[in-house]
């Protein structure tokens, strides 16, 4: 009986010391505020929203009822097919709104998105702001002086600031589009330029800090930033909860350091984004079900941490079988060595499988206030 806990013992001391090794932790730092701001669709499901994708009042409401949780403001991106329904809810429950009007080359839409966002701006006075397209410029579906002039339009017809949403370097590459907006609503989206996680918080500030020189005195807003919790890497930029974690906590932290006004996009995880490539759907900070993806407070551990942990073991498990061929315990029987390796792997894999679980397990009982510790 002793050689077969001596065995168990030993196996769990080599598993433990590769497990340290291979194990993905991270510290991050700690969040207990509320977000400014993030970007919201009303969507379920993989039907696009210009096909049979409406909301419904009770699903928008059950949304925001949530998101007042975790955020001062939405941030809308067109102001038809059901998204109208958003801003009236949204006051129920003391929540801010940033209109959107969705531009392309659709004139008859673009008519209707524009009529439709001065309306929702007129009636509802809990709309901070109007979005006059989103990355129009970038996409090539208006001309610079086109978008200006649908900005113009808007300007004349609300009482609120009136802007358009483009990546950071149409910005600084096309400053009249900067001088007919009352700010710069600048999308800064790492993932996409190609930079890694650890990367992604500096260049955000950096980016902010060039277009504050660029347009000095000139209110900037980081109107996107967010990272994806899944799809395919784009070579150095990896996708992943831990990933997301790690860089909006850390980007939170530093914006709000430094005074910096921040959307993060997005609140939900929206399916029908697959058309935006592996990752379009996984932007949320819930995931589809409405359930927070990561705490904010805490060491950050790997979602599949398990999986590394069942590598380390069966690598002790490979090492240590060699030991009674090379005659390492000449006073351990096979039976007993056999029967003291089994009982190891069961019972180490059962704490890794445990440990792993229950953290997710907590996780998916957690209210968004309680993962903001905000009450």
């Amino acid at each position: 009986m002793r050689a077969v806990v001596a065995v168990l013992l030993f196996v769990t001391a080599i598993h433990a010391a590769m497990w340290g090794v291979f194990r993905d932790r991270q510290e991050a730092p700690d969040f207990k505020g509320i977000l400014p701001s993030v970007s919201y669709a009303p969507f379920e499901g993989t039907a696009h929203p210009d096909v049979d994708n409406i909301p419904s009042v009770e699903k928008i409401r059950a949304d925001m009822k949530k998101l007042a949780t975790l955020t001062r403001a939405v941030r809308l991106y067109s102001s038809t097919g059901g998204v109208e329904l958003v801003p009236p809810i949204a006051a129920e429950f003391g929540l801010k709104v940033t209109v959107g009007a969705w531009i392309d080359k659709n004139s008859d839409r673009n008519d209707r998105e524009i009529d439709a966002a001065i309306n929702l701006a007129k009636r509802n006075s809990n709309v901070i702001g109007v979005v006059v397209g989103n990355e129009t410029v970038f996409r090539g579906e208006q001309k610079v002086d086109e978008l200006i002039g649908l900005i113009k339009k808007v300007k004349k017809s609300v009482n609120v600031p009136v802007t358009t949403g483009e990546i950071w370097n149409i910005w600084r590459d096309n400053p009249e589009l900067a001088s007919s907006v009352d700010f710069i609503a600048a999308h800064v989206l790492p993932y996409w330029e190609n930079f890694t996680d650890k990367q992604a918080v500096d260049q955000a500030v950096y980016l902010y800090g060039l277009l504050r020189d660029k347009f000095p005195g000139k209110r900037i807003v980081i109107a996107e930033f967010g990272w994806p919790s899944a799809g395919y890497n784009l070579r150095n930029a990896e996708p992943g909860t831990f990933e997301q974690a790690s860089v909006l906590r850390n980007f939170v932290t530093r914006a709000e350091a430094i005074g910096m006004e921040y959307n993060i996009v997005e609140a939900i995880d929206q399916p029908w984004k697959f058309f935006e490539g592996g990752v379009g759907p996984y932007w949320g900070i819930l995931n589809a079900a409405r359930e927070p993806k990561f705490a904010w407070t805490g060491p950050i551990v790997n979602e599949n941490y398990w999986k590394l942990a069942t590598l380390a073991l069966l690598v002790g498990v490979i090492l240590v079988a060699q030991l009674p061929i090379l005659g390492v315990f000449r006073l351990v029987t096979p039976t007993a060595y056999a029967i003291g390796l089994a009982g190891a792997l069961a019972t180490i894999y059962a704490l890794t499988l445990l440990c792993g679980l229950y953290p997710s397990w907590l996780a998916g009982r957690v209210q968004p206030a309680r993962a903001l510790h905000y009450e």
